[in-house]
C-alpha cells in the first residue's frame, strides 16, 4: 500500500512537471524513537495507543493460553497443560526457596508470576519482526514520519512506570500483612532501640 501511494504520487508528478511535486515525492521517511506512545485512535475520550494495543494483544495471548491450559486437566498432564505445569512447578519451587514457607508462595505466586509473564512476553514481542516497523505515515512539522501500528509495551515510560510503581506498592503492603506494621516499619528505622 505504501509502495502504490509512492508510485502514484511520482506518476502525478511526473505529469504535472512540476519540480517541487517530484521533490516531496523523494521525500526520506523518518522513524524516530520516542519515549512516549504514538496514538494509534481514539475510543469515545480514551485514547488507543501502540504499546496499549501491544499490551492488549500480551494480554489476549496470555489469556489464551491459560484458558487452553485449564480447559481439559487430567492426572498425566499433555501437551500445553504439561508445559503450564512444569512453569507452574519451576516456579513454585523457586519461590519456596525464597519465602521457605509453601502457604507464602501459594499467596504471592499469582501475582509474581502473572506480572513476570506480562513483561516477559512483552519485550519478548517488542523485537518480534513488524513490532515497530509496520504502521502508517503522517507528517510532522514539514517531515513525514512512520508510527508504527504495535511497539513493545514495556518500551513505553508510562508501563514501565506504572509497572515499577505498583511492584513497589505491592512489595511493601505485602510486608506489612506478613509481619504487621509495626514490625515492618521496625524493619526500616529500629524504634525498639530509640
Amino acid at each position: 500500500m505504501l509502495i502504490a501511494n509512492s508510485q502514484k504520487n511520482l506518476v502525478r508528478a511526473a505529469q504535472a512537471g512540476s519540480s517541487k511535486a517530484t521533490e516531496s515525492s523523494h521525500q526520506e521517511i523518518q522513524h524516530e524513537a520516542t519515549l512516549f506512545a504514538e496514538p494509534i485512535f481514539k475510543f469515545k475520550n480514551f485514547t488507543i495507543t501502540n504499546s496499549l494495543l501491544n499490551s492488549f494483544l500480551v494480554v489476549a495471548l496470555l489469556s489464551t493460553f491459560f484458558i487452553l491450559a485449564g480447559r481439559k486437566i487430567s492426572k498425566v498432564p499433555k501437551g500445553i497443560q504439561n508445559f503450564f505445569e512444569i512453569i507452574l512447578e519451576a516456579s513454585l519451587k523457586f519461590s519456596d526457596s525464597i519465602t521457605r514457607k509453601p502457604q507464602k508462595s501459594e499467596m504471592f505466586l499469582p501475582l509474581v508470576l502473572g506480572l513476570f509473564l506480562f513483561i516477559l512476553i512483552n519485550n519478548w514481542l517488542g523485537i518480534f519482526p513488524g513490532i515497530g516497523t509496520i504502521g502508517f505515515i503522517e507528517e510532522h512539522d514539514g517531515h513525514k514520519v512512520l508510527v508504527p501500528f504495535f511497539r513493545g509495551g514495556t518500551a513505553d515510560l508510562n508501563t514501565t512506570l506504572a509497572l515499577a510503581s505498583f511492584s513497589v506498592l505491592f512489595t511493601h503492603l505485602a510486608g506489612i500483612l506478613a509481619v504487621g506494621a509495626w514490625e515492618y516499619l521496625n524493619r526500616f528505622i529500629n524504634i525498639k532501640a530509640l
